[in-house]
C-alpha cells in the first residue's frame, strides 16, 4: 500500500539539552537510524524539520508558515498538507525502537477502515507521534493550529480514530509493542536507550 513516512525532527529538545534527532548511538544519529529502519517500507520518506536544518540526504520540510514553532501538531499538519499519499506514517525522532514491522501492521489495520487515524495505546496513554494518519485528518489539524490549540489530545478528539492496544497486535509483534512506543526525553532516558540497544546486540553500542 502506498504510504509516505514522515520523520518528526523539529522538536526543541528542551529537557534533553541538545537536539534529540542528532544524538548518536553506534555511530548513527537517531534520525539516520529511523531512516534506515523505515526505508524498506517505502521510497517516500520525508524529514519534518520544524525550524531546524539538517545535512541529510532525504527530502526535508520545515513547518508551514504561519505555524512554525507550534509543536508536533504543526509537523503533522505540514506532512499532511504536502503528502502525495492518503496513508501517512509519522514517527518521532525520539522513539528509537519504533519499527517498520509495527508501522506496516498499523498501516494495514487502518486500511481496513475508513477512519482518519490509527493510534496505539500503552498503559492508557495514546501515542500520536508513532501513528498513521489519513489526509482526512488535515482539516482538523489546521483548525486546531488556527485556534492556537496545539495539544495533540485535543486534536485527536476531532478525528475518527482507531485505537489499538497490545491485545490487538499479532503474536509475532507482541514482544516489541511496548518498546516501539517508548520515547526518550532527557539524558537519563538516552542512557537507557544505549543500554537497551547493547542488550539487544544492535549497532555495536
Amino acid at each position: 500500500m502506498e504510504t509516505t513516512v514522515f520523520l518528526l525532527a523539529g522538536g526543541k529538545s528542551a529537557r534533553m539539552g541538545t537536539n534529540k534527532a542528532l544524538l548518536e548511538v553506534g555511530g548513527k544519529t537517531m534520525l539516520e537510524r529511523l531512516a534506515d529502519e523505515f526505508q524498506p517500507l517505502t521510497s517516500a520518506i520525508v524529514v519534518l524539520t520544524g525550524s531546524h536544518s539538517y545535512s541529510f540526504d532525504l527530502p526535508q520540510l520545515p513547518d508551514d508558515p504561519p505555524f512554525q514553532g507550534c509543536g508536533p501538531l504543526a509537523g503533522i499538519y505540514t506532512g499532511l498538507a504536502h503528502t502525495d499519499t492518503d496513508m501517512n506514517l509519522f514517527v518521532a525522532c525520539d522513539m528509537p525502537f519504533a519499527s517498520r514491522r509495527m508501522g506496516k501492521w498499523m498501516i494495514e489495520e487502518l486500511a481496513k477502515t475508513d477512519q482518519d487515524a490509527l493510534i496505539a495505546m500503552t498503559d492508557g496513554i495514546y501515542h500520536p507521534l508513532f501513528a498513521v494518519y489519513r489526509t482526512s485528518a488535515l482539516e482538523a489539524a489546521k483548525v486546531q493550529l488556527q485556534r492556537k490549540q496545539y495539544r495533540l489530545k485535543e486534536f485527536l478528539q476531532l478525528l475518527d480514530i482507531k485505537i489499538v492496544t497490545e491485545q490487538d497486535v499479532p503474536d509475532a509483534l507482541k514482544a516489541e509493542y511496548a518498546n516501539a512506543f517508548w520515547n526518550m526525553n532527557d539524558p537519563e532516558s538516552f542512557q537507557v536507550v544505549k543500554t537497551k540497544l547493547k542488550g539487544m546486540g544492535r549497532n555495536n553500542v
